[in-house]
């Protein structure tokens, strides 16, 4: 079903709101990043907080352009633009935004917030360990850690859905 275009007005404000996302997302992202991890890779992930906040607020198009835009700039911030973080990242990354972005339509109502999170959290790092396994470390040891880290990606999931849900009644 096609919509009808915007307006100018509010064409503009459609793009300075996700200017204004993106740019959370941006400083959330290189703050996280001088928080020391407990395990490698694993960080609370609350940059993801504002792409769910996006997708359930204004769409999955414009969640996707934030956390595309948000991993790009914030490695390049951060120093990691094309190395081995910034393809985890951006892996991770475009991992749980689609499926949040899948799921979310298939079941309203059903899931919260804070179920979204947790899914996008698992794939997050499902996308990232698969990522490490096919192309850094192909050893099967590496698989031994997964459900550690699942278990870390659900208990982040929920951190990050609950921050979500407080934003989501803020920018709705």
């Amino acid at each position: 079903m096609a919509t009808a275009p915007l307006d100018p007005v509010h064409a503009t404000e459609r793009q300075v709101r996700l200017a204004w996302f993106a740019a959370l997302a941006i400083a959330v992202h290189a703050l996280e990043a001088l928080i020391p991890s407990p395990l490698p890779g694993v960080k609370l992930g609350l940059a993801n907080a504002v792409t769910l906040v996006v997708l359930l607020v204004d769409g999955r198009r414009d969640a996707l352009v934030v956390t595309v835009v948000r991993i790009l700039i914030g490695a390049l911030l951060i120093g990691t633009f094309l190395g081995p973080g910034f393809f985890l990242s951006l892996a991770g990354g475009l991992a749980a935004w689609a499926v949040m972005a899948v799921v979310r339509p298939l079941w309203p109502g059903l899931l919260s917030p804070l179920g979204l999170s947790v899914l996008g959290a698992a794939a997050h790092i499902c996308a990232q360990v698969g990522l490490v396994y096919a192309v850094l470390l192909p050893n099967p040891g590496l698989l031994h850690l997964v459900p550690l880290l699942v278990a870390s990606a659900v208990a982040t999931g929920i951190a990050t859905g609950l921050v979500a849900t407080r934003l989501v009644v803020v920018f709705h």
